[in-house]
């Protein structure tokens, strides 16, 4: 009987499009710096998740790894560990129950459609099918599109000749086949794990075998997908005269210490120093480096805008007057 645990490559090649980004072209992935030069995430993988229970399988190997994939970048930037749900996940990008779904349509869902965590719609030992692919509340819906404030995501495919470069920007979502680990054995697609090193040997993290693996150094990897994640690094403020949202962005350039408070009309303030920075911002902030790295020749073309520093006002009259030097008083 042949083994199909979610990937289903009919249907990766039906959803796929040559407009699709690729690593090494023109997408905000590359464009970052690397979020691990060592291209090894061993030190932070999440926890290990099965996409089946004591009920069913739930054929959603493409949202497990998808997800591990988020997780294991989030605890590598912030040192926190994180749970999205897999089965919010499998269930908005339309998973077949016993035939899968492909990388890219998950993809897509994420992009559209968000994430939340696993508290919010959870898969335990005793969930039922009926339960797991049951029309999602509309709540939960809402709390998906409302992740989009917080976080920032895209995707590429990589080819398996860039795998090395490409894991040093996150953990590589792929194709197996789920009946061997063997080079020589491959025979079709039919899983999507995630790899989080290749050294010495492909290492995968396998949500149907609830395991680790090592995999032969030339198994033939196919559909390979890196992800782009982080905060997004924004407050947000209400004025109370007039009733308008205003939203402020941190960025640092990559040759220089100093951080910028990008406000709603585009012009930087250079925040004077790492304490008045935590006095505006806390200490988490701060220790997580909840900014945006841009190059040094993007930020220098923003228009300059007044220094924030804390003297003798409080927190809250500082950023009031932010608001005054974004309209012009």
């Amino acid at each position: 009987m042949k083994k199909n645990y979610g990937f289903d490559e009919s249907l990766e090649k039906e959803h796929s499009s040559s407009s699709d980004y690729i690593f090494l072209g023109a997408t905000k992935i590359t464009r970052d710096k690397e979020v691990n030069s060592s291209g090894d995430w061993t030190d932070y993988l999440p926890e290990l998740e099965e996409q089946k229970n004591n009920v069913f399988d739930s054929f959603s190997c493409v949202s497990f790894s998808h997800n591990n994939c988020l997780e294991t970048i989030h605890k590598k930037l912030y040192g926190e560990e994180i749970n999205y749900s897999d089965r919010f996940m499998s269930k908005v990008s339309g998973t077949i129950p016993g035939r899968g779904n492909s990388q890219i349509k998950v993809a897509d869902s994420a992009r559209e459609l968000g994430h939340i965590l696993e508290e919010f719609y959870p898969f335990s030992t005793e969930t039922t099918k009926q339960e797991f692919f049951q029309t999602i509340p509309k709540e939960l819906l809402d709390m998906g599109i409302e992740w989009f404030s917080k976080y920032e995501y895209g995707y590429e495919r990589v080819r398996k000749e860039n795998f090395k470069e490409a894991i040093k920007f996150s953990p590589i979502q792929v194709a197996v086949d789920s009946r061997t680990n063997k080079s020589n054995k491959v025979r079709s697609y039919n899983h999507s794990v995630m790899i989080y090193s290749l050294s010495p040997k492909p290492q995968i993290f396998d949500s149907y075998r609830n395991r680790v693996v090592e995999y032969d150094i030339n198994y033939p990897f196919s559909y390979g997908m890196i992800f782009y994640y982080k905060k997004i690094t924004e407050i947000k403020m209400i004025d109370p005269i007039i009733k308008t949202e205003y939203r402020f962005r941190l960025v640092k350039s990559d040759i220089s210490p100093k951080i910028y408070l990008i406000d709603s009309d585009g012009f930087k303030h250079w925040i004077e120093s790492p304490t008045d920075f935590n006095a505006i911002f806390g200490e988490r902030a701060l220790k997580e480096k909840l900014w945006d790295v841009l190059p040094f020749q993007e930020i220098d073309i923003i228009p300059e805008g007044k220094p924030i520093a804390i003297k003798n006002e409080t927190i809250g009259e500082v950023l009031s007057n932010l608001f005054k030097i974004i309209k012009g008083k």
